[in-house]
Protein backbone atom coordinates (compact mmCIF):
# COMPACT_ATOMS: atom_id res chain seq x y z
CA UNK A 1 0.00 0.00 0.00
CA UNK A 2 1.60 3.36 -0.99
CA UNK A 3 2.69 5.12 2.34
CA UNK A 4 1.04 8.61 2.85
CA UNK A 5 2.53 11.67 3.59
CA UNK A 6 1.18 13.86 6.17
CA UNK A 7 0.86 17.96 4.36
CA UNK A 8 3.23 20.45 5.38
CA UNK A 9 1.44 22.33 7.31
CA UNK A 10 -0.09 19.63 9.46
CA UNK A 11 1.98 20.49 12.43
CA UNK A 12 0.31 23.79 12.44
CA UNK A 13 0.58 25.52 16.06
CA UNK A 14 -1.99 27.98 14.99
CA UNK A 15 -0.23 31.04 17.04
CA UNK A 16 -1.72 34.14 15.99
CA UNK A 17 -4.82 32.20 14.67
CA UNK A 18 -8.20 32.55 15.92
CA UNK A 19 -8.85 31.17 19.41
CA UNK A 20 -11.72 29.31 17.88
CA UNK A 21 -9.77 27.16 15.48
CA UNK A 22 -7.82 25.55 18.65
CA UNK A 23 -10.94 24.30 19.88
CA UNK A 24 -13.01 22.84 17.32
CA UNK A 25 -11.03 20.52 15.29
CA UNK A 26 -10.71 19.03 18.95
CA UNK A 27 -14.02 18.06 19.28
CA UNK A 28 -14.15 15.87 16.48
CA UNK A 29 -12.36 13.54 18.47
CA UNK A 30 -12.66 11.55 21.91
CA UNK A 31 -8.83 11.29 22.15
CA UNK A 32 -5.98 12.58 20.56
CA UNK A 33 -5.15 11.12 17.28
CA UNK A 34 -2.04 9.49 16.40
CA UNK A 35 -0.37 10.06 13.04
CA UNK A 36 -0.99 6.89 11.74
CA UNK A 37 -4.84 7.81 12.37
CA UNK A 38 -4.48 10.81 10.63
CA UNK A 39 -2.94 9.13 7.54
CA UNK A 40 -5.66 6.54 7.31
CA UNK A 41 -8.10 9.45 7.12
CA UNK A 42 -6.57 10.84 4.22
CA UNK A 43 -6.28 7.38 2.27
CA UNK A 44 -9.75 6.87 3.06
CA UNK A 45 -10.74 10.18 1.56
CA UNK A 46 -8.48 9.48 -1.62
CA UNK A 47 -10.64 6.06 -1.66
CA UNK A 48 -13.70 7.74 -1.70
CA UNK A 49 -12.48 9.74 -4.45
CA UNK A 50 -11.15 7.44 -6.20
CA UNK A 51 -14.50 5.95 -6.72
CA UNK A 52 -16.31 8.58 -7.68
CA UNK A 53 -13.46 9.12 -10.60
CA UNK A 54 -14.75 5.54 -11.48
CA UNK A 55 -18.24 6.72 -11.48
CA UNK A 56 -17.89 9.58 -13.24
CA UNK A 57 -15.54 7.97 -16.22
CA UNK A 58 -18.95 5.20 -16.67
CA UNK A 59 -21.20 8.34 -17.24
CA UNK A 60 -18.24 9.69 -19.95
CA UNK A 61 -17.88 6.29 -21.60
CA UNK A 62 -22.04 6.36 -22.09
CA UNK A 63 -22.19 9.51 -23.59
CA UNK A 64 -19.45 8.79 -25.56
CA UNK A 65 -20.94 4.88 -26.49
CA UNK A 66 -24.60 6.96 -27.21
CA UNK A 67 -22.61 9.48 -29.49
CA UNK A 68 -23.57 12.41 -27.50
CA UNK A 69 -20.48 13.19 -26.33
CA UNK A 70 -19.66 15.91 -28.64
CA UNK A 71 -21.91 18.07 -27.76
CA UNK A 72 -22.44 17.92 -24.47
CA UNK A 73 -21.59 20.41 -21.74
CA UNK A 74 -19.75 18.91 -18.75
CA UNK A 75 -19.05 20.64 -14.96
CA UNK A 76 -17.49 19.05 -12.51
CA UNK A 77 -16.69 20.83 -8.75
CA UNK A 78 -17.82 20.88 -5.85
CA UNK A 79 -19.17 23.17 -2.89
CA UNK A 80 -16.22 22.76 -0.62
CA UNK A 81 -13.00 20.63 0.63
CA UNK A 82 -12.09 19.05 3.24
CA UNK A 83 -9.23 19.97 5.61
CA UNK A 84 -8.05 16.50 5.44
CA UNK A 85 -5.43 16.94 8.39
CA UNK A 86 -3.99 20.30 7.15
CA UNK A 87 -3.13 22.65 10.00
CA UNK A 88 -4.13 19.78 12.32
CA UNK A 89 -8.22 19.67 10.77
CA UNK A 90 -10.19 17.81 9.38
CA UNK A 91 -13.68 17.62 7.62
CA UNK A 92 -14.90 20.88 6.84
CA UNK A 93 -14.31 23.58 9.75
CA UNK A 94 -16.13 27.46 10.27
CA UNK A 95 -14.00 29.80 11.52
CA UNK A 96 -11.46 29.46 8.77
CA UNK A 97 -10.91 30.18 5.33
CA UNK A 98 -8.05 28.03 4.51
CA UNK A 99 -7.32 26.83 0.72
CA UNK A 100 -7.87 23.42 1.53
CA UNK A 101 -11.52 24.28 1.92
CA UNK A 102 -12.12 27.32 -0.61
CA UNK A 103 -10.39 25.75 -3.30
CA UNK A 104 -12.51 23.21 -5.04
CA UNK A 105 -11.93 21.73 -8.41
CA UNK A 106 -13.94 23.05 -11.28
CA UNK A 107 -13.52 21.33 -14.25
CA UNK A 108 -15.06 22.03 -17.56
CA UNK A 109 -15.80 20.20 -20.96
CA UNK A 110 -17.38 22.90 -23.58
CA UNK A 111 -18.29 21.65 -26.75
CA UNK A 112 -16.35 24.08 -29.73
CA UNK A 113 -13.62 24.72 -26.93
CA UNK A 114 -10.24 23.85 -28.23
CA UNK A 115 -7.52 23.52 -25.54
CA UNK A 116 -8.09 20.02 -24.16
CA UNK A 117 -6.72 19.46 -20.64
CA UNK A 118 -5.56 23.58 -20.32
CA UNK A 119 -5.44 24.64 -16.73
CA UNK A 120 -6.12 27.92 -15.56
CA UNK A 121 -5.43 30.23 -13.09
CA UNK A 122 -7.65 33.17 -13.04
CA UNK A 123 -10.08 34.04 -9.85
CA UNK A 124 -13.18 32.61 -10.42
CA UNK A 125 -16.17 31.94 -8.19
CA UNK A 126 -18.94 29.19 -8.06
CA UNK A 127 -21.15 31.64 -9.28
CA UNK A 128 -19.29 31.80 -12.59
CA UNK A 129 -20.92 28.33 -13.34
CA UNK A 130 -24.33 30.04 -14.53
CA UNK A 131 -23.36 32.71 -16.90
CA UNK A 132 -20.64 30.68 -18.29
CA UNK A 133 -23.37 27.81 -18.77
CA UNK A 134 -25.64 30.36 -20.51
CA UNK A 135 -23.05 31.83 -23.02
CA UNK A 136 -22.11 28.52 -24.40
CA UNK A 137 -25.37 27.78 -25.42
CA UNK A 138 -25.75 31.40 -26.82
CA UNK A 139 -28.98 31.84 -23.99
CA UNK A 140 -28.97 35.67 -22.95
CA UNK A 141 -28.65 36.06 -19.63
CA UNK A 142 -30.35 38.08 -17.39
CA UNK A 143 -28.77 41.91 -16.84
CA UNK A 144 -28.68 41.21 -12.93
CA UNK A 145 -27.10 37.98 -12.92
CA UNK A 146 -24.27 37.72 -11.17
CA UNK A 147 -21.43 35.89 -11.65
CA UNK A 148 -18.91 36.76 -14.88
CA UNK A 149 -19.13 34.76 -18.04
CA UNK A 150 -15.84 32.32 -18.19
CA UNK A 151 -15.62 31.70 -21.87
CA UNK A 152 -13.17 34.57 -22.83
CA UNK A 153 -10.49 33.03 -20.47
CA UNK A 154 -11.21 29.69 -21.68
CA UNK A 155 -10.94 31.00 -25.36
CA UNK A 156 -7.88 33.09 -24.52
CA UNK A 157 -9.27 36.34 -24.79
CA UNK A 158 -8.98 37.60 -21.59
CA UNK A 159 -6.35 36.15 -18.83
CA UNK A 160 -9.07 37.21 -16.01
CA UNK A 161 -12.71 38.50 -15.43
CA UNK A 162 -12.19 39.14 -11.52
CA UNK A 163 -9.34 40.57 -9.57
CA UNK A 164 -11.20 39.99 -6.46
CA UNK A 165 -13.22 36.94 -5.57
CA UNK A 166 -15.12 36.31 -1.91
CA UNK A 167 -16.34 33.38 0.18
CA UNK A 168 -18.42 32.98 3.46
CA UNK A 169 -19.48 30.93 6.26
CA UNK A 170 -22.36 31.63 7.88
CA UNK A 171 -22.62 29.16 10.80
CA UNK A 172 -23.94 29.16 14.10
CA UNK A 173 -22.65 31.36 16.97
CA UNK A 174 -20.56 34.70 16.95
CA UNK A 175 -17.21 33.07 15.67
CA UNK A 176 -19.12 31.05 12.84
CA UNK A 177 -19.63 34.69 10.18
CA UNK A 178 -16.38 34.66 8.18
CA UNK A 179 -15.87 36.40 5.49
CA UNK A 180 -13.03 35.28 2.92
CA UNK A 181 -11.75 38.41 0.29
CA UNK A 182 -8.80 36.94 -1.72
CA UNK A 183 -6.68 38.20 -4.82
CA UNK A 184 -3.61 36.62 -6.75
CA UNK A 185 -1.26 37.25 -3.78
CA UNK A 186 -3.31 37.60 -0.35
CA UNK A 187 -5.88 36.22 1.16
CA UNK A 188 -8.03 38.04 4.18
CA UNK A 189 -10.33 36.35 6.25
CA UNK A 190 -12.64 38.78 8.33
CA UNK A 191 -14.39 37.08 11.41
CA UNK A 192 -16.71 40.68 11.27
CA UNK A 193 -19.16 39.20 13.89
CA UNK A 194 -16.26 38.24 16.51
CA UNK A 195 -13.59 40.24 18.18
CA UNK A 196 -11.11 37.50 17.50
CA UNK A 197 -8.41 37.95 15.76
CA UNK A 198 -8.24 38.27 11.51
CA UNK A 199 -6.29 36.67 9.60
CA UNK A 200 -3.52 37.89 6.84
CA UNK A 201 -1.97 35.46 3.95
CA UNK A 202 0.47 36.16 1.80
CA UNK A 203 0.00 33.14 -0.72
CA UNK A 204 2.76 33.53 -2.82
CA UNK A 205 5.28 33.21 0.36
CA UNK A 206 3.18 31.20 2.65
CA UNK A 207 1.01 28.99 0.53
CA UNK A 208 0.34 26.63 3.50
CA UNK A 209 -0.83 29.57 5.39
CA UNK A 210 0.91 29.66 8.56
CA UNK A 211 1.88 32.73 9.16
CA UNK A 212 -0.75 35.23 10.39
CA UNK A 213 0.38 39.11 8.32
CA UNK A 214 -2.64 40.88 9.95
CA UNK A 215 -0.94 42.63 12.63
CA UNK A 216 2.15 43.23 10.78
CA UNK A 217 2.65 47.34 10.28
CA UNK A 218 3.73 46.34 6.81
CA UNK A 219 0.37 45.08 5.39
CA UNK A 220 -2.02 47.59 7.23
CA UNK A 221 -2.92 49.17 3.77
CA UNK A 222 -3.24 45.47 2.70
CA UNK A 223 -5.56 44.65 5.32
CA UNK A 224 -7.90 48.06 5.24
CA UNK A 225 -7.81 47.60 1.23
CA UNK A 226 -9.41 43.83 1.20
CA UNK A 227 -11.88 45.31 4.60
CA UNK A 228 -13.39 47.82 1.97
CA UNK A 229 -13.53 45.28 -0.79
CA UNK A 230 -15.53 43.41 1.73
CA UNK A 231 -17.77 45.94 2.95
CA UNK A 232 -18.19 47.07 -0.68
CA UNK A 233 -19.34 43.56 -1.72
CA UNK A 234 -21.92 43.01 1.12
CA UNK A 235 -23.71 46.16 0.35
CA UNK A 236 -23.76 45.36 -3.57
CA UNK A 237 -25.17 41.74 -3.10
CA UNK A 238 -27.34 43.64 -0.61
CA UNK A 239 -26.28 41.05 2.22
CA UNK A 240 -28.83 41.26 4.95
CA UNK A 241 -26.28 41.86 7.31
CA UNK A 242 -23.95 44.47 5.44
CA UNK A 243 -24.73 47.21 8.48
CA UNK A 244 -23.11 44.45 11.30
CA UNK A 245 -20.25 43.37 8.63
CA UNK A 246 -19.16 46.92 8.20
CA UNK A 247 -19.40 47.32 12.17
CA UNK A 248 -15.90 45.54 13.14
CA UNK A 249 -14.15 47.14 10.18
CA UNK A 250 -15.27 50.72 12.09
CA UNK A 251 -13.73 49.78 15.60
Amino acid sequence: MAEINLPPNFHDDLKDKPKRQKEISAGYFQSPWNQDQYKDYIRRYWGYCGYIDQEIGRIFNSLKKSGQWENTFIVFTSDHGDMLTAHGMIFKLGSNGYEELFRVPAIFKIPGIKGVGSEYSALTSSIDILPTILHAAQIQAHQGIDGENLLPIFNHQQSSVRDFVFSEIHSTGQDGKTIICRNMQFKYVYHWLSQDVDELYDLTKDPGELINLISDAQHRETVQLMQNKIIQWSRETNHHYADLISKKASL
